[in-house]
Parts: structure tokens; C-alpha cells; sequence
């Protein structure tokens, strides 16, 4: 009810209701309590973390579990925020706001290195196929251009699967 006046929200009382709004949208955020009654808010956050759809949309838990010990737990399973019961009402909204902008800045830099990676990989394989082609158009086309050629161009497939490989994180 306090994020109703700031956000579109969502609710689920169960670990499996959770888990099924989530295989049907992409929320800007998730808010979750770590005590749910058929699992918890670790088993949850799991759950996000492992779904690739869901990379990047920030998980804050909301506990009464206060202690230091439980928050540590928390931020080391991969939480964005925890936030302790009680709690105000003005800080949950800009503490869900801080993480939603906070994750649109890592998607929009994402999105900015994706952009430059494929201008890079563009640009050399354009380079590698015009020095093959130069190679080709020679006045004495011979079979050591032929040959430098075929070079250039396999040369230039290997960079591109090297490129592609680190950017699929292989």
C-alpha cells in the first residue's frame, strides 16, 4: 500500500505465488521478507538470480530479522537493500526508487558497452575483409593472394569467435 501512489505493485503471500508472477512479468523491482510461509526470501532471491530474464532487477528485502548477522546474510546472497521492520514509509519509497535508478544506470552502461562491442567487432571484421579484398583486387592476382587472402579472412572469423566467446562469458 505504500509504494501503490509511487509504483505498479504486485503482491504475492507465498513463495510459489512469487514464483509464478514471475515467470509472468518483469517487475522494475522485488520486495521480499525473508520468512514466507512455504520457503524464504533467500529461496527467492535464488530463484531471481538464476532466471536470466531477471538479471539485473534489484531484490530488497523487507524483515523484521534485524540482527547484523541476518542483514550480512542477506547482502551476501546477492540482496540490494535489506530493510528492517519497522520501517518508515517515506524510506521504503526511496529506498525502492534508489535501486530502481541504480539498476537503470547498470542496464543503460550495459547497453552503452553492448553498443561499443559491436561497433568494435563491426570495425575490425569490415578492416580484415577489405584487406582480404585488396589482397583479391591486386593487379597480379596469383595464388599467393589467393592464399594471403583465405588467411586474412579465417584470421578475421577466429577474432570474431574469440569476441563473441568473451562476450558470451564463455
Amino acid at each position: 500500500e505504500l509504494l501503490q501512489d509511487d509504483f505498479a505493485v504486485v503482491t504475492a503471500a507465498t513463495f510459489t505465488e512469487a514464483k509464478g508472477q514471475l515467470e509472468q512479468l518483469i517487475p522494475a523491482a522485488i520486495l521480499a521478507d525473508i520468512m514466507l510461509p512455504d520457503g524464504t526470501g533467500y529461496d527467492l532471491l535464488e530463484r531471481v538470480r538464476g532466471l536470466r530474464s531477471l538479471d539485473g532487477v534489484p531484490v530488497l528485502f523487507v524483515s523484521a530479522l534485524g540482527e547484523t548477522d541476518q542483514r550480512v546474510r542477506g547482502f551476501s546472497a546477492g540482496a540490494d537493500d535489506y530493510i528492517t521492520k519497522p520501517f518508515s514509509g517515506v524510506e521504503l519509497v526511496l529506498r525502492v526508487r534508489a535501486a530502481c535508478t541504480r539498476a537503470e544506470q547498470r542496464a543503460l552502461a550495459l547497453d552503452s558497452q553492448r553498443r561499443d562491442f559491436q561497433a568494435e567487432l563491426h570495425d575490425g571484421v569490415t578492416a580484415s575483409l577489405s584487406r582480404a579484398a585488396l589482397l583479391l583486387n591486386a593487379n597480379e592476382v596469383g595464388t599467393e593472394h589467393v592464399t594471403r587472402a583465405r588467411q586474412v579472412v579465417a584470421e578475421a572469423l577466429a577474432e570474431t569467435r574469440g569476441l563473441l566467446a568473451i562476450a558470451d562469458g564463455s
